[in-house]
């Protein structure tokens, strides 16, 4: 189940640098710290003839104003160098992974800026919107600060200024690739990094972008190319594995998505998703031990992140592990209170452990939020009908139906609920619903044998179970139903047969026939009478 509905991060990730290409990033940044401060320089050497032009000249106002001028872009100055350390060089896009209702959950690693940082950063970013001296490399780390601040537009709008005055900045183009990705542009994205590549063919940088682009696009197999390329010069480049992970789970291919991910886990221990995802991928292929290791050591890594507890609680209720379910459904809803699922879910491990009251009032609370879902009404049902309250049972699955009149299930359990009351002429109507939604049910097409011989329409009964036998030939359950009603028919070959069939299936057959009324006709027939007394042991 990569069915993940929740954003797990927020706006992207930054990598730490690989060594071997440091250096060259160094100079680069060097060269566009430079080529800033020479911008800064220069106008500081004309603003500063200007003063003596105006000091030499007796216009002292002027003068001053010019001054004031120079001081406050010394310090806008001062702040773009600041947000310059400030502000992390690298960042990647989020990838996306498609859930069981076809929803792209985005994933990330989240931004290396701590909240007392990006408020920073957004003060700094303010103390430089007047700077004049801007160059190529200015509105390339602008445009990191504005997208680190989630202000997308403006964060494209700083490094398209970026690629205007500097074409062959292949940092500033993966970075415009990055932008776009959030925007939504994946095609201008890629063409973004495929410029970064061009100018600089060894940018893992660009080709992880790549990469992740190319799966957004669902273009899976060039994306793993991308990826490839990346591990195989990078091969600690732990997010790199990350990403390869989510495009072999996009592509099902989930040995080699759980060998990502367990690798990313060596690199980076303390990365929560790839735990988690591991958990996932191991539990698709039901290896639910295991699984539950990942989500639990997920969830330790996260232990605020309500998401990784309800995984941790539903694999749990697959291990018939309750106990510790309850306990992991409790931290959910200490974190998230009104997540629906999770209360709903934590009533239906309420009821595993017999606590059928509890269940109802878990329930009840979930239909306060989703007084819509008819999954909660069918849980409640159960509940009801456990504590044999049948007829709040019945009201609950008149919920389901008002709710979903198609709902196969909901007529099912409202024809086995009626029926338990005896109330066969409803339950038939019941089932006649049901085997019409779904026409390929045999229990559906037994119980409704099962209200016609409870209501002496024998034939009927018969014809029922017969539909029902087609489906499902060798249905102890189906063929002691059509023994006894061949048995009030007074076909006793038939009857005969047919139980024995019955017998053959399951031996409780044997036991339940003797003393049968149903079987009268055969137990007083002078032929088959002494066959059916040895064959129930009479």
């Amino acid at each position: 189940m990569f069915g993940i509905s929740t954003v797990l991060d927020g706006v992207g990730k930054i990598f730490a640098l690989p060594t071997k290409l440091a250096s060259l990033w160094m100079e680069k940044r060097r060269f566009h710290h430079e080529t800033e401060r020479d911008s800064w320089q220069s106008w500081r050497e004309d603003q500063d003839r200007r003063i003596k032009l105006a000091e030499e000249q007796g216009n002292t106002q002027y003068a001053h104003e010019l001054r004031t001028e120079y001081d406050q872009q010394l310090k806008a100055f001062q702040a773009q160098l600041e947000l310059r350390g400030l502000v992390p060089h690298r960042v990647v896009s989020q990838s996306a992974l498609t859930d069981s209702a076809g929803h792209d959950v985005l994933m990330g690693e989240g931004v290396s800026l701590t909240k007392q940082e990006v408020r920073r950063v957004k003060q700094l970013l303010q103390a430089t919107a007047g700077l004049l001296a801007m160059e190529a490399g200015s509105y390339y780390v602008r445009g990191l600060a504005l997208y680190f601040t989630e202000r997308v537009p403006e964060a494209l709008e700083a490094l398209e200024k970026a690629v205007v005055l500097q074409p062959r900045f292949p940092e500033a183009h993966t970075a415009r690739g990055v932008v776009l990705v959030a925007m939504g542009k994946f095609e201008d994205a890629l063409a973004a990094h495929d410029r970064a590549i061009a100018l600089q063919p060894d940018y893992g940088l660009a080709h992880e972008n790549r990469g992740i682009v190319l799966d957004r696009l669902r273009r899976y197999e060039e994306s793993l190319d991308a990826f490839d390329r990346v591990v195989s010069t990078e091969p600690s480049n732990s997010h790199a594995w990350f990403h390869r992970g989510l495009v072999y789970a996009h592509l099902n291919r989930l040995e080699e998505a759980l060998a990502a991910f367990e690798r990313t886990v060596v690199l980076t221990p303390e990365n929560a998703q790839a735990q988690f995802l591991k958990g996932e991928v191991l539990e698709r292929l039901a290896r639910y031990e295991e699984a539950t290791g990942a989500y639990e050591s997920a969830a330790k890594l996260r232990p605020n992140d309500a998401h990784m507890h309800f995984h941790h609680a539903f694999i749990l209720d697959k291990l018939k592990r309750f106990e510790q379910a309850l306990v992991a459904w409790e931290r959910t809803l200490a974190l998230d209170p009104n997540n629906p699922a999770a209360i709903v879910n934590r009533g239906n491990t309420l009821q595993q452990l017999g606590r059928f009251r509890d269940a109802l009032a878990a329930y009840s609370r979930g239909a306060k939020l989703t007084p819509d879902d008819p999954l909660l009404y069918l849980a409640q049902f159960h509940a009801y009908l456990s504590l044999h309250r049948n007829e709040e049972a019945l009201k609950a699955l008149d919920k389901v139906i008002t709710l979903e009149p198609n709902n196969f299930l909901g007529h099912y359990m409202r024809g086995l609920c009626l029926a338990t009351l005896n109330r066969h002429e409803e339950a038939l109507q019941a089932f006649n619903e049901a085997t019409t939604l779904d026409p390929n049910d045999s229990e559906a097409r037994n119980w409704r044998g099962v209200c016609l011989a409870k209501l002496n329409r024998y034939s009927e009964a018969l014809e029922a179970f017969d539909k029902a036998l087609v489906l499902q030939p060798e249905a102890g359950n189906v063929l002691y139903g059509a023994a006894c009603v061949l048995g009030q028919l007074n076909r006793p070959a038939e009857a005969l047969g047919y139980l024995e069939r019955a017998i053959v299936a399951d031996e409780k057959y044997q036991a339940m026939a003797r003393g049968d009324q149903d079987f009268a006709s055969l137990r007083a027939h002078p032929e088959f009478g002494p066959r059916f007394a040895t064959l129930v042991g009479e």
